[in-house]
């Protein structure tokens, strides 16, 4: 990780020789990687703070981290063999201790999702998970119980990126929001 401070962010790019390609309301893509930042503007100096490289890995349902622990993504041949993504045991246990907090009902297993045996575009990269495709396939989602999840799918070679919303079923309420995103 790494601070730059400098009076004009394309000063910055100008004196490092850096090279970008794209640059987007919260990320650049220099030679082909994207890279996150963070910018805060004190005094009229930009201060930007780049990750190089990094993923920022985070299991969110509604709002709070759990972290993430095992990832494991086998896609052979067009088909998602297994994905699966875990959240942090340490973070979770801690989440469930809080006997007056939000998450103090979840048992100690860390909330999980995975995809087993689904066909997969690797062109397009994404899969709409829908309550057809939930039917058809082994998908789930587990948080003390299992549930389903709706929403994308996004794998691409250096992440993995889970968003929509938990339910019970398609036609019931929104349980939690959820966002998933791990480094491959």
């Amino acid at each position: 990780m790494m601070w730059w401070l400098c009076p004009h962010a394309p000063d910055l790019f100008q004196r490092t020789e850096i090279f970008v390609w794209k640059f987007g309301r919260d990320y650049v893509i220099i030679k082909g990687k994207v890279i996150l930042f963070s910018a805060l503007f004190v005094d009229g100096v930009t201060i930007l703070y780049f990750m190089w490289g990094a993923i920022v890995n985070t299991f969110k349902i509604d709002g709070t981290d759990f972290g993430i622990g095992e990832v494991i993504c086998e896609i052979e041949n067009g088909i998602i063999k297994d994905l699966t993504i875990e959240g942090d045991e340490e973070i979770t246990e801690s989440l469930s201790d809080d006997e007056n907090g939000k998450w103090s009902w979840i048992a100690y297993d860390p909330p999980s999702i995975f995809f087993r045996e689904i066909p997969f575009d690797t062109k397009n990269g994404e899969i709409k998970i829908t309550e057809q495709l939930l039917d058809e396939y082994d998908i789930s989602f587990y948080l003390s119980e299992h549930h389903n999840v709706f929403g994308t799918l996004t794998i691409s070679d250096s992440y993995v990126k889970v968003s929509g919303e938990i339910r019970k079923h398609m036609s019931d309420e929104k349980l939690y929001s959820l966002e998933i995103v791990a480094e491959r």
